[in-house]
């Protein structure tokens, strides 16, 4: 709202302006008291602040504060805050119908999905806030944006999918490279499906998997453990012991660290 007073505040100003240099040109041409200038000048005045009022509401009446998406963000925000997810979401999608670059109903949308534990769907809304944000609420959108990737990203693990979860994750590592949450969890995840490759005897792609988990974290011991276990599966010991050698320098005391060694030294 204060935005918008001092919008009307300009608005006013410039046409009184602008209307009283063109009426003391006139005045003095036809040689008016200085009594009927100041008249006509408060005339001037009245009529300008009519004209900046009428402006100003032609103009908030296209704006989200005044139009149709305004007012069903509002009832969307009511049950949001009440905590009635279910009747929240219809109104953000409508307000978002209504104006699709309206930014809060694309957050809020998502956060009411976030809220009911469906973080797949919270993303894009998400990503749209994110992409429609200025700079001064960029991060709270960037916020509720990880919190979504990093459940969806869990949710694709527990299900199988690995892939799905490594694609949600990579875009987290895109948005924030700094995460140190996300860099964890991609790690993890790319162990994990490494395992699974492993077992799956595709192990190429597991060998794959487990160099992306010991680039993004040198000192992952299970990332290094399953690089030799992959080459040793392979018959290629000289790299399964190279690679078991770095887990030792990890944890030396490690217990399937050495029985791995011992196994690739029976071999030699």
């Amino acid at each position: 709202m204060p935005a918008l007073a001092g919008m009307m505040v300009n608005i006013e100003n410039r046409f009184f302006n602008h209307s009283c240099l063109i009426a003391i040109k006139l005045m003095k041409k036809n040689n008016n008291t200085e009594k009927s200038i100041r008249g006509i000048l408060m005339k001037i005045k009245t009529v300008s602040f009519v004209v900046g009022c009428v402006l100003l509401l032609g103009a908030c009446a296209g704006s989200s504060l005044f139009s149709g998406a305004g007012r069903e963000f509002e009832k969307g925000l009511a049950f949001f805050n009440s905590g009635s997810f279910e009747q929240a979401g219809p109104h953000f999608l409508k307000a978002i119908e209504l104006d699709p670059e309206y930014g809060q109903a694309h957050l809020y949308l998502g956060r009411t999905y976030l809220n009911m534990g469906q973080w797949a769907k919270a993303i894009q809304p998400l990503r749209t806030a994110y992409d429609l944000s200025s700079i001064d609420t960029q991060k709270e959108a960037l916020n509720f944006l990880m919190d979504a990737i990093l459940g969806a990203s869990t949710s694709e693990v527990k299900a199988g999918h690995f892939q799905n979860a490594i694609k949600y994750l990579q875009e987290g590592r895109n948005l924030d490279p700094r995460s140190l949450k996300v860099k964890s969890q991609l790690t993890d995840t790319l162990i994990s499906f490494g395992g699974k490759l492993l077992a799956e005897k595709n192990l190429s792609l597991a060998i794959e998997n487990y160099k992306q988990a010991t680039d993004l974290m040198p000192n992952n011991l299970d990332a290094y453990m399953g690089l030799a276990r992959a080459f040793l599966q392979k018959g290629e010991w000289l790299k399964a012991a190279s690679y078991i050698h770095q887990a030792e320098k990890i944890d030396p005391n490690s217990g399937k660290v050495q029985d791995l060694l011992n196994q690739i030294l029976k071999m030699q």
